[in-house]
């Protein structure tokens, strides 16, 4: 998945050195929960480079990065910072200045990201189009574009995931109608939102079910959504209830395999 950086933020100079930090940190951490939200490697596009912009008259993005101290972090910014080109889009505008990124996130249904959500109070943006009509005369097209620039934001596109146990799974006095037998969750319903916050799922449209390795009880663990990001949870020994493509991914993210070796 990717988001188109609004290149209009850039120009938020923060009114101190605490400040900017704060907004990049925020920004950063805004492209990471849509990461975990949407199981998908985020990137960032931009028709600026990041190094070259400076928040403030004394820090730049260069300067902020060097200041963070979890280096898996850093790595993950930078990585977030995609080289990929953004086209260049001269029609669109944002109160009556160019918007190349935010047209770019129109022209492709994507979530354009600002810098410095005080600026940017809105989920949504509204731009204009200019384009000739059939009589070749310029007409001024209003459209909406999708943006985030807090988390408050990012709840309404990707909503975070809930869980609510049903008794039916309980692990002292399970639920069972007769003749079904009934997996247990077997762990503290705060391990269950741990594990659902990174669980994954084969993005099938009928399909309500996520899935993860709980590595403290060596067995799988189900998710299934009901409404509103909601999900239930239990254990399972079967590994043929885990799609094979889940398996595969879950490996290479946990190393499951490594597990089971060093046993």
């Amino acid at each position: 998945m990717r988001h188109v950086f609004n290149e209009l933020s850039a120009r938020n100079i923060a009114p101190d050195i605490d400040t900017a930090h704060l907004w990049l940190t925020t920004f950063f951490s805004i492209g990471e929960q849509s990461s975990i939200r949407s199981q998908e490697t985020i990137s960032i596009a931009s028709t600026l480079k990041f190094s070259e912009i400076h928040f403030h008259e004394k820090t730049s993005f260069t300067n902020w990065i060097r200041t963070i101290d979890d280096i898996e972090f850093r790595r993950r910014i930078l990585a977030m910072i995609t080289k990929e080109p953004i086209k260049n889009y001269p029609y669109y505008y944002y109160e009556a200045s160019p918007c190349q990124g935010l047209g770019e996130a129109f022209e492709n249904d994507e979530i354009s990201i600002s810098y410095g959500s005080e600026h940017w109070p809105s989920h949504e943006l509204n731009i204009t189009r200019e384009q000739f009509n059939k009589g070749e005369e310029v007409e001024v097209v209003p459209l909406k574009v999708k943006h985030i620039a807090s988390m408050e934001h990012l709840d309404i596109y990707l909503p975070e995931r809930k869980f609510r146990h049903n008794p039916k799974h309980d692990r002292v006095r399970p639920i069972a109608n007769k003749g079904e037998t009934v997996s247990i969750l077997d762990c503290s319903h705060e391990r269950a939102y741990k594990l659902l916050c990174s669980a994954i799922g084969e993005h099938t449209a009928n399909d309500r079910r996520l899935f993860n390795f709980d590595t403290e009880n060596r067995k799988y663990i189900i998710f299934y959504r009901h409404d509103n990001q909601e999900y239930h949870a239990y254990h399972t020994d079967n590994e043929n209830e885990i799609p094979q493509s889940v398996k595969i991914a879950l490996t290479k993210n946990l190393k499951i395999g490594n597990f089971y070796k060093n046993l």
